[in-house]
């Protein structure tokens, strides 16, 4: 729109084209004059209205662009290949769904996880989950006093349904018992379990004193059971258990552990036909236990004794334990390698509270040469010296993978800064050098990783450093690392970024906090149920 002209009365120059005054104005301070400002005011009611009108042919348009985009997404829907999915193929993904048993901490209340949620989206998956008995299997019933943790509390009738739409489905049972909770809920929850013991295959239990007499009739009532894991709450959950004789007849079980706060509690199992046993006790228990097993894949060997005096190591009476099938070990002293031959181990879980006063390899070394294997993990934890992981490391190159997970010996007070200074040890002995002259320090580790469950602090920029100089040396093998820390802050926007750069460059690359990082951390330690 341009300004009236000269003849309409508006004073302007002869020589100034009308759109030149117009901009003028509008690009300066200037004020206009009568016939300017007369002019402008009814520029801006037209304008204006139009606006208006625009506006609402807008919110028209809107409306049925909304419109035809939920035609549209209602068009893709009836189009969707999972229409024509088998039922089956729909049941198979359903199956991959579902949390493992132990990441879903007592939900079996929460209609928003599992395979609860399926059965909301259509009536198609409704039924598909409904006649998918394997999707039900999985009971997990937790009792706490935090309900970020555990869930809300579970519900009798919830578990009923769950048990009936699970079929003739073999059970996988989680029940973690809680002292700070009623007694009588629990016992009722767990009787109803109980009830269905026939068909467990699976259990995870934790126990607490008003639980413990329940047992008793679980004996003989467990003939599918393969794989158990027993714990007791709290050290009054332990009082006036002197033994455990409910799991002596359980024909098919395979997998064995436990964990005790104070003092051994004496676990009846058939220990002949296990593969896995992951049970704390006196030395003088694990030897005879191993003795009697020809099929052990997986052993967790602590040597737990009630008092302050030392275990006792006899001389092995008739030649060592041949563990033929052992693959991954776990041991609380390293004396304990002094018994055994394990010719095809794998992975080797070191947690040596003390160093032996003639050196790590004292034992280890024995162990590997009569064994005649090559393991390819090991995993210490406690708080190990440099010069310890040193000596293991350069002596033996078949060991790719190395993880530190220190943490504080049993029953002593926790140092997070000494154990932080451990791991800052560790990472500067893992940095390579700039140095022409100085040797790539263990080249052939492809996996380094780093854990705690405790609240030290972290040096995250050493990490870093670490890495960046491994993956930019030449003939350096790493291919893989990990930071697991519970309680420790996770590392800034600067660190996560040049992290970013490494994982871009091909490096796998984790770094866990809170309970996902003390679950990575217990699988290396083999101190949960399964891993």
């Amino acid at each position: 729109m341009s300004l009236p002209n000269e003849d309409a009365g508006c004073p302007l120059p002869s020589s100034m084209p009308q759109s030149q005054r117009h901009q003028h104005l509008v690009n300066s301070n200037e004020p206009p004059n009568a016939v300017e400002e007369v002019f402008f005011r009814d520029a801006a009611l037209k304008t204006g209205a139009r606006l208006t009108q625009l506006e609402d042919e807008i919110q028209v348009l809107q409306a049925r662009h909304a419109q035809l985009q939920d035609e549209q997404r209602q068009n893709h829907s009836v189009l969707s290949p999972l229409r024509r999915f088998p039922p089956e193929i729909l049941a198979e993904i359903f199956w991959w769904t579902v949390l493992p048993l132990d990441e879903m901490k007592g939900d079996v209340t929460d209609v928003e996880t599992g395979p609860w949620v399926l059965t909301q989206v259509s009536s198609r998956w409704r039924g598909i989950s409904l006649s998918t008995p394997s999707l039900w299997r999985n009971i997990s019933v937790a009792y706490g006093g935090n309900p970020a943790e555990f869930g809300p509390d579970p519900q009798l009738e919830m578990v009923r349904t769950q048990l009936e739409r699970a079929g003739s489905q073999n059970l996988r049972i989680q029940f973690y018992a809680s002292e700070s909770h009623s007694p009588a809920e629990q016992i009722e929850m767990f009787q109803f379990l109980a009830s269905h013991s026939t068909r467990w295959e699976l259990l995870d239990i934790q126990v607490t004193a008003a639980l413990n007499p329940c047992l008793a009739q679980l004996r003989g009532c467990l003939p599918e059971l393969q794989r158990l894991w027993i714990q007791w709450d709290t050290q009054d959950s332990e009082i006036g258990v002197d033994s455990l004789d409910c799991f002596e007849s359980t024909p098919s079980l395979l997998d064995i552990g436990s964990d005790v706060h104070t003092r051994f509690i004496p676990i009846l199992f058939p220990a002949h036909q296990l593969t896995a046993y992951r049970v704390e006790g006196p030395w003088e228990m694990h030897y005879r236990v191993l003795k009697m097993t020809h099929h052990i894949v997986e052993a967790r060997l602590v040597v737990y004794v009630d008092d302050d005096s030392d275990p006792l190591w006899p001389e092995p009476s008739d030649g060592f334990i041949e563990m033929v099938y052992l693959r991954r070990l776990y041991v609380s002293d390293i004396k304990i390698l002094d018994y055994l031959c394990a010719p095809v181990l794998g992975q080797l879980v070191l947690d040596p509270c003390e160093e032996p006063e003639a050196g790590p390899l004292a034992h280890l070394d024995p162990f590997l040469t009569r064994s005649s294997c090559a393991p390819w993990r090991l995993c210490i934890t406690c708080a190990p010296s440099v010069e310890m992981t040193a000596t293991i490391l350069g002596k033996h190159p078949s060991i790719t993978s190395f993880a530190l997970l220190p943490s504080a010996p049993f029953g002593e007070d926790e140092d997070p800064d000494a154990l932080a200074t451990t791991v800052n040890e560790h990472i500067t002995m893992f940095t390579v050098v700039k140095d022409a002259d100085s040797p790539l320090v263990y080249p052939h580790l492809s996996e380094i990783l780093f854990g705690s469950r405790s609240a030290m602090t972290i040096d995250y920029s050493l990490f870093l450093k670490m890495l960046e100089s491994r993956r930019g040396a030449v003939d350096c093998a790493l291919s893989a690392s990990a930071f697991f820390t519970e309680r420790g802050p996770l590392p800034d926007a600067a660190i996560l970024a040049g992290m970013d750069v490494l994982r871009k460059g091909g490096l796998k690359l984790t770094v866990e906090s809170g309970w996902k990082a003390a679950h990575a951390v217990d699988c290396w330690k083999c101190t949960t149920p399964w891993t």
